[in-house]
């Protein structure tokens, strides 16, 4: 899968965070994906185990448990892995990479 979104990241100090993808590309238009939880601080990295839903056209996932990790930062953003149930008892791991703008 490959995709354009927007990234809003919602950060409490170093307690806990919420990520909400929004696609804008073609393929994936309308789908919004979204991850909130408690974020483990490992070094220059964090962790953040918590739940995940996707919605859009014809698409509701529910609620399933998630994980980010390799979580920081960047000079220009954020990236990090999301890993996570996405229905039917299917799971998915998706690199993601985002730029300030």
């Amino acid at each position: 899968m490959r995709g354009r979104y927007n990234l809003a990241v919602t950060q409490v100090a170093d307690a806990s965070a919420a990520l909400t993808f929004t696609f804008v590309d073609n393929v994936y238009n309308g789908l919004v994906c979204t991850l909130a939880g408690p974020l483990t601080h490992l070094g220059r990295l964090y962790q953040m185990n918590g739940q995940s839903s996707c919605t859009g056209p014809g698409i509701d996932t529910g609620m399933h448990s998630a994980t980010i990790d390799s979580l920081h930062p960047t000079g220009q953003g954020i990236e990090g892995k999301w890993t996570g149930f996405v229905g039917g008892g299917c799971m998915a791991t998706l690199r993601f990479v985002a730029v300030l703008h």
